[in-house]
């Protein structure tokens, strides 16, 4: 850059500074001042369209309830011991309604600040709800109520540890299972068979009983692939000498 030419940048620059030193110290009654005005006006909407815009983003980041609690809390504030059933005003005593067939929450856009409900896979899912309303038909026929309104509690921490022993139980036994089987199938073609079957059920429990990402779920399928490959081969190579034995 030559420096002339840095020369008129910089008296450019001096004028623009100059020109908005003026518009912005402009006094009342002018077109100076009333620039000023909006000015300021559209940054105040402009700042409270952003606040706004964030919050929405935060709130829908929040996870949904499980039904299963908007029911129970439905189930509370309708208790036929309370002292006082209209102790909730239209329309704070709608927010929780569930349908009466199928108790689910009626209002689609609660969400809770629990952030377990976000990390929740499948199975914990269904174990909560589903399994945990067909528990509670047979557990509400042989028990009595637990609470002063005839609820019945479930404890989170026995819950979760039920949970933690069947997730157990299906990890080890998968990898197990698919070796018995192998054992036991000595028809090469149906191996092999059987491995690419097992390897679909495999990747599917994974992602019902586990939170794994894609990546993380066929790297879990071709290192039990590998497993069930080295024992075939293994398999093979034993007959083929034993038949080459005999």
């Amino acid at each position: 850059m030559s420096p002339m030419s840095s020369s008129k940048d910089t008296k450019a620059l001096i004028s623009i500074s100059t020109t908005n030193s003026h518009t912005f110290d402009a006094s009342e009654a002018t077109k100076a001042w009333e620039f000023r005005q909006k000015h300021e006006q559209v940054g105040r909407a402009l700042d409270k369209y952003s606040r706004l815009l964030l919050e929405q983003k935060q709130l829908h980041e929040l996870p949904e309830p499980d039904g299963t609690f908007v029911d129970s809390i439905w189930n509370f504030i309708t208790a036929d011991k309370q002292s006082n059933p209209e102790w909730l005003e239209h329309p704070e005593n709608t927010v929780y309604m569930v349908w009466g067939d199928t108790r689910k929450p009626i209002q689609q856009d609660l969400v809770t600040l629990n952030r377990a409900f976000r990390q929740q896979d499948p199975f914990t899912k269904f174990f909560c709800s589903t399994f945990l309303n067909w528990w509670h038909v047979l557990y509400s026929r042989f028990r009595n109520p637990d609470g002063e309104l005839d609820e019945y509690m479930y404890q989170e921490k026995t819950m979760s540890k039920y949970m933690g022993v069947v997730v157990m139980i299906v990890a080890s036994a998968l990898p197990t299972c698919s070796i018995v089987a192998l054992y036991f199938i000595h028809s090469p073609i149906w191996r092999l068979v059987f491995i690419i079957l097992f390897g679909g059920v495999f990747a599917t429990a994974l992602a019902f009983f586990t939170d794994a990402k894609s990546v993380e779920i066929f790297t879990a399928s071709v290192a039990l692939a590998s497993v069930q490959v080295v024992f075939v081969g293994t398999a093979f190579g034993n007959g083929n000498r034993t038949g080459n034995g005999n």
